[in-house]
């Protein structure tokens, strides 16, 4: 079990240095984009972005409402997994009244290692273009698979669920054992990729995205690599990433920060807004 925990440590690695490497970029670019406005094209904004994001997230996890909903979901969790066996034996009967090829290409839709550097190189194409929000959309699309993932990873290594083919059951959980069944990384990653998209371009078109999650979420359940309640947890990660991510970007939120005078019965001062 050693080799696998070690693997996957490296890849998580890999992931924070790669998220660090953006963050470092907009960090340093930071003085130069506060001293002038960012127009919509301007491609230094993506940069911006990700510092911005970092720093929402800070307060957003200290917030008693986060703390609420992790623990709801916790519970809710709790009372699906009741069903994880039974949903699982039905699901790997289905893998043998269907072609090999469509449970291999839904498993390939979420896996990050191919979803990762297609998102990658739609959004340095987009670049190449004159669409700022297809640019926005495709950039949102990046950060939530990294931002999703990372935090995938973390729940993996931590929890150390054991997987259904590992034989030991659905409540088997062992911290830093190298099991890594919760939650699913599929479902959060297929979920991440293409939310963005629906939010950016709402139209029924774009909404039958979710079928590649529900197919992906089916495969690995099929596979037997996964629990219910894992692609259930996944998927609601990638999705609320995205999700809040590309509200942040639409709503064209104030970069930096902003000082601004203010008058209010019996005083006079300076508000500053930080972002």
């Amino acid at each position: 079990m050693a080799i696998p925990r070690i693997h996957r440590v490296f890849e998580l690695r890999k992931r924070v240095k790669c998220l660090l490497l953006i963050l470092g970029s907009g960090v340093f670019m930071t003085p130069i984009l506060q001293a002038q406005t960012t127009p919509e094209d301007d491609v230094y904004r993506f940069a911006h972005w990700v510092v911005d994001d970092v720093r929402a997230l800070i307060p957003l996890h200290r917030s008693r409402s986060a703390a609420y909903i992790s623990g709801g979901a916790a519970v809710g969790l709790l009372a699906f997994s009741l069903a994880d066996e039974r949903i699982v034996n039905q699901a790997t009967g289905w893998k043998e009244g269907a072609p090999h090829t469509v449970f291999r290409f839904f498993n390939e839709i979420g896996n990050v290692k191919a979803v990762r550097p297609v998102s990658v190189m739609l959004f340095l194409g987009s670049l190449t273009g004159d669409d700022p929000r297809f640019q926005d959309a495709a950039f949102t699309s990046v950060e939530a698979i990294v931002f999703s993932n990372i935090a995938t990873d973390v729940l993996k290594t931590v929890l150390g669920r054991a997987r259904p083919f590992e034989g030991h059951g659905a409540h088997r959980f062992r911290p830093l054992s190298g099991s890594l069944s919760f939650p699913s990384g599929h479902a959060t990653t297929v979920l991440a990729f293409t939310t963005p998209w629906m939010f950016y371009y709402p139209h029924w078109a774009t909404y039958t995205l979710v079928a590649f999650s529900a197919g992906t979420a089916i495969a690995r359940l099929a596979e037997n690599a996964h629990w219910y309640t894992d692609v259930v947890a996944g998927g609601t990660l990638g999705f609320l990433t995205a999700r809040w991510l590309s509200l942040r970007h639409l709503n064209n939120v104030e970069r930096g920060f902003e000082v601004a005078p203010f008058v209010s019965a019996g005083s006079v001062g300076l508000r500053i807004n930080l972002n």
